[in-house]
């Protein structure tokens, strides 16, 4: 079975469990915040249906963006074209993307920066005393890249 994007779209059950977990333990961490806030995750799975990687986005429809919140792929499926699925996904969807990248990962800079995301400004501090952001954001020209999961166009 060939690689395949899929959408969760049950994050209002989600959201209402959290809702309930949050009441009682007064306490959340990452992957929680980003359930309870996102509008959208997609997962990317891999030739045997393993969800390799997701990413998670939020929709900001009255200033018509969505922000990319957070993306990871599995560490051992890395630099074989399953992030560049995953956001070519996300991108054939949305029309303006926006995002902000820790300013000292140039990797990361250039891997947005290939898929046609501009550097906006530097967010000082952001992440920590010392460690920047930089914003950066998309918008579509419908030029969208020929990608090929599984093979090494990371």
């Amino acid at each position: 079975m060939p690689p395949r994007i899929k959408t969760i779209s049950a994050l209002k059950e989600i959201k209402e469990i959290l809702k309930i977990h949050d009441e009682a333990w007064n306490h959340s961490t990452g992957i929680l915040g980003l359930l309870k806030n996102s509008s959208e995750c997609f997962i990317v799975l891999d030739n045997n249906s393993l969800i390799v990687g997701y990413a998670f986005v939020e929709e900001d429809r009255i200033r018509g963006f969505v922000e990319l919140q957070d993306i990871v792929i599995s560490p051992s499926y890395r630099k074989q074209g399953y992030g560049k699925l995953l956001m070519k996904t996300i991108m054939k969807k949305y029309s303006y993307i926006k995002l902000i990248a820790r300013a000292n990962n140039q990797s990361l800079i250039s891997f947005y920066q290939d898929l046609g995301f501009n550097k906006d400004s530097l967010i000082e501090n952001y992440y920590d005393v010392g460690e920047d952001g930089i914003r950066m954001s998309w918008q579509s020209d419908k030029n969208y890249l020929s990608i090929q999961p599984g093979r090494k166009n990371d």
